[in-house]
């Protein structure tokens, strides 16, 4: 915690002191190392639940959850570089990646977990709606609901003869 304060402090005196190039990296780097923390926590959360139902029978919520945005990470940069087809691309690229990994049912929220770890954000209002967009598109996948889709293997693309 007190390191918390420390890094709190050192920003708060970049941003007084218009160190503004210096601010911008330390404060990026802080700001995704706790929505690293938060990620952890979240998974450690949804193993104790998971743990408390299954051994104790307890069903009824502990607390409610506080999702992260669906959006870009805080602090990242603008990913204004990317055409509409290399967004696309990069989506389809990482979609069959997760499926290939042994991921037969995903979410447009697994995959745009997956393009951050990646370091790569998009940069849409929307990026969940974007990638159902994406795998929707795909014969790969079946759309099982909203943002749930369904690995159903590689489509044999017919040649010209």
């Amino acid at each position: 915690m007190a390191k918390d304060k420390d890094t709190f402090k050192h920003l708060m005196k970049l941003a007084i002191e218009e160190r503004t190039n210096e601010l911008r990296t330390e404060g990026i780097a802080a700001v995704q190392a706790i929505q690293r923390e938060i990620m952890e926590l979240q998974r450690q959360s949804t193993v104790i639940t998971y743990l408390l139902n299954k051994y104790t029978g307890m069903t009824e919520p502990i607390i409610t959850t506080f999702p992260m945005p669906a959006g870009k990470p805080v602090g990242a940069a603008p990913d204004t570089q990317r055409s509409r087809q290399d967004r696309t691309a990069l989506v389809k690229q990482t979609a069959l990646e997760l499926a290939k990994a042994g991921n037969l049912e995903i979410s447009t929220n697994d995959v745009l977990d997956a393009l951050h770890r990646k370091g790569i954000t998009l940069d849409v209002k929307r990026p969940t709606s974007m990638i159902g967009t994406v795998l929707k598109a795909m014969p790969e996948f079946k759309r099982l609901e909203m943002n749930r889709f369904q690995y159903v293997g590689e489509k044999e693309t017919k040649g010209p003869f």
